[in-house]
């Protein structure tokens, strides 16, 4: 492998993080598309696990899950860019790192998730100190540069105003979670993740780079072309894919176990077609297919653009993405988003053709 420009991360850590969101987000992901479109069903197991974990965590608890982990926001998974660097050996050592880490570094982490300016207004740990040291001005610049619900943008405000309690808050739903829920079904967890791993493992021997290329394109162009990419398959994460820039430019990508299998299926024929309907019959698509039209924009652009949040958007530019309506391409570790004019042309007519 070391004459490929990927590394293969099996941490546990990711798991952590990822049932988190599951709990938090079960329901509106059973509730998904996939399920009516492709009529698919998603993981059982997962779905009772979700069902009975929840049922032994109490609503303080709940509430806090569902400050760091909602959909919208997602500060919480923010974190899970670092993992791939850390080189850590337990989950128990992923705590005490977080007990090192400064305030700061979680806030500018969480903001991120919602920060869209141009290329050349990075946001760095410099710029989240000085807004912690200023309330009105952190409270005028969440309002206004951040793409976010009035809820999340309060939730996030609140951290900005008491970064300690909200680090020391976070850390302690974590180790709580870990203690009293996640330890408990760890041999399983580990068992499915091992599995996981060790079949994309195969492929990966068998095929190449080429197998994972084909994985990733659905989510952008050429996605091995930095100098090295970390990949992490995932079991709670099953039917989704992530991308993220690591601090030092190189990429991150988490995929779902089951990804590869829903949307490597099904292109041609019939239901193929009707997927692609289904993805143009939405306002919203439609608006992000008019301005992608007129030039290249990044997803926190179109958010501004269409006054929706960043979670939002990301939503509906997968559905366009994985039907090919649309390409991705990275640029200055952002993430922009086009119009193949003519690509998309053919896939409307190839639609059609197919249809009649």
């Amino acid at each position: 492998m070391s004459s490929k420009n990927y590394q293969l991360d099996r941490s546990m850590i990711y798991e952590l993080f990822l049932s988190l969101f599951r709990l938090k987000n079960d329901k509106i992901i059973q509730l998904e598309d996939l399920e009516l479109e492709k009529e698919i069903k998603l993981d059982k197991e997962i779905a009772n696990w979700a069902a009975e974990s929840l049922a032994k965590i109490p609503q303080s608890r709940r509430e806090m899950i569902t400050k760091y982990f909602n959909e919208e926001s997602y500060f919480g998974l923010c974190l899970i860019s670092e993992i791939p660097t850390l080189e850590l050996e337990s989950i128990e050592d992923y705590f005490q790192h977080l007990k090192e880490k400064e305030p700061a570094d979680f806030l500018k982490r969480f903001t991120q998730s919602g920060y869209g300016p141009a290329p050349s207004e990075k946001l760095d740990l410099l710029k989240v100190k000085n807004l912690i040291a200023n309330e009105k001005k952190a409270a005028k610049f969440v309002n206004q540069k951040l793409n976010f619900s009035s809820a999340q943008k309060w939730n996030l405000l609140q951290f900005y105003f008491e970064p300690e309690a909200m680090k020391n808050e976070f850390i302690e739903l974590l180790e709580w979670y870990y203690k009293n829920i996640f330890s408990s079904d760890l041999d399983w967890i580990k068992d499915k993740l091992e599995n996981i791993n060790d079949n994309y493992q195969e492929n990966l021997n068998r095929y190449g780079t080429k197998y994972l290329e084909n994985i990733l394109s659905k989510l952008i162009d050429d996605p091995l072309a930095g100098e090295q990419n970390y990949i992490a398959f995932s079991y709670f994460y099953e039917t989704r894919i992530l991308n993220s820039t690591l601090d030092n430019g190189e990429s991150f990508y988490l995929i779902g176990f089951r990804f590869p299998e829903i949307f490597a299926a099904d292109e041609e024929g019939l239901l193929g077609s009707l997927e692609i309907f289904k993805a143009l019959a939405d306002e919203t698509r439609l608006n992000i297919i008019s301005l992608l039209a007129q030039k290249t924009m990044y997803g926190s652009e179109l958010a501004e653009k269409l006054n929706l949040s960043n979670a939002t958007i990301s939503h509906h530019v997968s559905k366009l993405l994985m039907n090919n309506i649309i390409q991705a391409q990275k640029e200055d570790n952002k993430l922009y988003f086009k119009l193949n004019k003519n690509k998309f042309e053919a896939a409307v007519l190839k639609a059609v053709n197919n249809l009649i």
